[in-house]
């Protein structure tokens, strides 16, 4: 490649020993440090019970080792087409399978040995696309990337999807050099395992098939050779992908691909209330099952009769498809805010909030130096020189680049199409560390040659890419405190439920002291800072209300009165005025006070929860 001083040879086929040395050393460094971070996360809470996506994998996966249906129906019961890629679940079931139902120890060890193989194949990847000493340093990045070590134990698809992504392009690179039917199979094989494990993956295929056509044509093979190459590339992608389609036609009585999310995620993506980054349908629980049931609610209400599950997906990307030809303007302006989101440094969280529970849980993330702030920047300039930079020859070798840097450009745009969170762009971080790695050896060569006349330019571009990631958009640093808010909030309700009641009142105090301080903004004309605070308000405003109503029932469960009841007064401040929250809560204080002899006061609560039901009723009766 451009600016390595290796022999084309050694550069594209590294010998074999020394291969297999870096490649066995980048496994055990990127084992080591998962290892460590395994053993600090298992004083989390959530470790063995965890929440929302992870647990309903987890929950899902004990049903698949169990021999049970798992795909159902939640109130006939009955088998339905998968709501979610399936591939995931069953690898996670295999293990429950194999090892125990438990969601502690085991399966993050497995999934921690999965990802540190894929930091080997990002050592092989810059190996034989550029050299061996940008594959060693691309490697080295892998293993002490932060987010990848996060992701590689949370039971979250990432660190299979990422493997099966990596191994593709491998797969890719090595039919480039000898195109076979058998290399084409094994990434038609490849592709479609990836494709059911996260079904966007296979925005890629139709331009992986014309790549194939014109590698195998100038091989020799002509345009017939290509396109049987690309007809075996293709059946075989197909293999894993049919078996799913058919499960769901039979088991599920619908016509679905793979999985029935799709539209309701191209919907959270694009609507006019969307923001790029939230993970939730406007108007829908924040909870799994609760936003689940609540779209299923809103298609059957629209359709007038209960839908399958393909019929919610059509349904809800109908709505996409009407807020495109209706606001086209609107629409734009989320797309860029969501292609700024996904190049941006800040890690956008739909589960829980990355940095929360890494500087809670597993401090050795302080000490692992790779981060999107890095990646990013150095990732789009490798990108750039390799495919512009002088040399002869340039389009063979952007044809041989292509599985880099057509798999970053259109994974990129699949999630972009929907919304943007930090494990969504995992398998796209992992080939910008290899591009990364390409960019900062160019850069020291030209520096060691003095070439700065191709240096200079290429600084000045690093510096701008790298301002655009470091800039975190207005939003983005709302939500990211939003979230944080948050977690103490889910580490408070989850200790609480295993009976850690001290615990759970210190963190259900942080979450209430993060929404005190979001709520005083009388100084929101003055600086950003303020602004920002004042943006977050009804959102901080309804974390501190839940904050407080879930600490006066722990104190009211240890028998503390008196503090339990200040705390549900405070939460009447901040509860919207007709909303079952705030009948429940005049309920609960009424209880209480009629147990503490209060009955007076205790009446009043209860005559202010008679008229919001009475409300409530009303709006019900009219169809609000």
């Amino acid at each position: 490649m451009a600016g390595s001083k290796e022999t084309a040879a050694d550069s594209i086929v590294p010998k074999q020993g020394k291969l297999l040395i870096a490649f066995v050393l980048i496994v055990l460094v990127a084992l080591v440090i998962r290892l460590v971070y395994l053993g600090q996360l298992s004083a989390s809470p959530l470790f063995e019970d965890p929440i929302m996506d992870a647990g309903v994998h987890h929950e899902w996966a004990q049903k698949f080792a169990a021999g049970e249906e798992w795909s159902i129906d939640p109130q006939t019961g009955e088998g339905t087409a998968y709501f979610r890629a399936p591939l995931y679940v069953w690898f996670l079931g295999t293990l429950y399978q194999l090892f125990g139902a438990e969601a502690g120890f085991v399966p993050r060890l497995i999934q921690s040995l999965l990802g540190s193989l894929s930091c080997g194949l990002v050592f092989l990847l810059g190996a034989r696309f550029f050299s061996r000493r940008v594959g060693i340093t691309a490697g080295l990045g892998a293993a002490a990337c932060w987010t990848l070590v996060y992701f590689d134990n949370e039971l979250l698809i990432v660190p299979v999807i990422v493997f099966l992504d990596l191994l593709l392009i491998l797969i890719l690179e090595a039919a480039y050099r000898k195109p076979t039917w058998s290399r084409f199979a094994a990434g038609g094989v490849i592709l479609g395992l990836s494709a059911i494990a996260r079904p966007n993956i296979l925005i890629v295929a139709p331009a992986l098939l014309v790549w194939i056509v014109l590698v195998v044509r100038r091989s020799g093979a002509g345009w017939r050779g290509g396109m049987l190459h690309s007809l075996a590339f293709a059946i075989a992608l197909l293999a894993p992908i049919l078996p799913v389609t058919a499960r769901n036609m039979i088991s599920g009585d619908d016509c679905v691909l793979i999985a029935s999310q799709g539209g309701v995620n191209f919907y959270i993506g694009n609507n006019p209330r969307s923001d790029g980054i939230t993970a939730v349908v406007p108007g829908t629980p924040s909870d799994w099952w609760g936003g689940y049931q609540a779209t299923s609610a809103m298609a059957m209400r629209a359709l007038g009769h209960k839908p399958k599950p393909s019929e919610v997906s059509e349904y809800f990307f109908a709505e996409s498809v009407r807020f495109w030809k209706t606001q086209p303007v609107q629409a734009l302006e989320i797309v860029a805010a969501k292609i700024r989101y996904f190049f941006c440094r800040q890690e956008f969280a739909n589960n829980k909030c990355l940095y929360t529970f890494t500087s809670e849980f597993t401090p050795i993330v302080r000490w692992l130096p790779v981060g999107f702030w890095l990646v990013a920047p150095l990732g789009l300039l490798g990108l750039l020189v390799s495919l512009v930079g002088g040399r002869s020859g340039r389009r063979r070798e952007r044809s041989r680049l292509f599985p880099l840097w057509g798999f970053v450009v259109f994974y990129t745009l699949s999630v972009v199409a929907f919304f943007v969170t930090a494990r969504y762009r995992m398998p796209v971080v992992a080939i910008l560390i290899v591009y990364a790695s390409f960019a900062l050896w160019w850069l020291i060569e030209r520096i060691a040659v003095r070439k700065f006349a191709t240096f200079l330019p290429a600084a000045g571009l690093l510096i701008l890419l790298a301002l655009l990631v470091l800039h975190v958009p207005g939003i983005g640093l709302g939500k990211v405190y939003v979230n944080e808010g948050e977690s103490f909030m889910t580490l408070g309700r989850k200790l609480a439920s295993q009976g850690r009641e001290s615990e759970a009142l210190d963190y259900l105090d942080r979450a209430a002291e993060w929404s005190r301080t979001r709520l005083d903004v009388r100084m929101a004309a003055r600086t950003a800072a303020a602004r920002t605070a004042a943006d977050q308000a009804p959102h901080a405003a309804r974390i501190l209300s839940t904050v407080l109503f879930e600490k006066g029932a722990l104190l009211d469960n240890l028998a503390r009165p008196s503090e339990a009841l200040a705390a549900w007064l405070e939460a009447l401040r901040w509860t919207p005025p007709v909303t079952v929250e705030r009948a429940v809560l005049h309920r609960r204080i009424a209880t209480l006070l009629i147990r503490t002899g209060q009955s007076e006061e205790a009446n009043r609560h209860l005559l202010e929860e008679r008229k919001i039901v009475e409300a409530l009723n009303r709006h019900a009766a009219r169809g609000e």
